[in-house]
């Protein structure tokens, strides 16, 4: 999958403030001398914007300079924070394929990505994710790293950082 290939965003909001999704859709209104309206969608899906504070110290906050100072506007992934799960049981490195969890109105999509997270935003694994039903997730391949129960597991989706705020 090309998404893989791309930076993963593995900050973790500070949820104290808030995260706040916003979505845009861009439509043509063509109004009529009599005052009717016509109204054409421009685009195919709203356009989604994700704003968040980020509370960052020691090697996580270098770890996040390094990280913005390399991207340079380009396409990265980024977790729909609001989809969080947490696994219920430790998943085993080269052995684990799968993870049962509640699937129910999260964002999960076959063939699309997600984020195992660690306690700092350097330990994250990223899986692709093969088969969702309402038991939980297969992964394409197994997990390459140990996952303790708690461990949090979150869909990823393509993005652009376009506003770092104050530094």
């Amino acid at each position: 999958m090309a998404d893989s290939d791309l930076p993963v965003f593995s900050f973790r909001p500070n949820w104290r403030e808030g995260v706040t999704e916003r979505l845009s859709f861009m439509t043509s209104v063509a109004r009529s001398k009599a005052g009717s309206e016509q109204r054409r969608q421009l685009r195919n899906t709203p356009r989604r914007t994700i704003e968040a504070d980020f509370l960052l110290t020691g090697m996580e906050r270098t770890f996040w300079d390094l990280f913005i100072n390399r991207l340079g506007g380009q396409e990265i992934t980024i977790p729909l924070y609001w989809c969080v799960v947490a696994i219920p049981s430790a998943l085993v490195a080269g052995a684990s394929d799968s993870v049962l969890i509640d699937t129910l109105y999260q964002e999960f999509q076959e063939g699309d990505l997600a984020i195992l997270m660690g306690d700092d935003a350097r330990f994250y694994e990223v899986v692709e994710i093969e088969a969702i039903d309402e038991y939980g997730l297969t992964f394409v391949d197994p997990v390459s790293n140990n996952w303790p129960a708690g461990t949090k597991i979150m869909p990823l989706r393509r993005g652009i950082v376009d506003d770092f705020g104050d530094l």
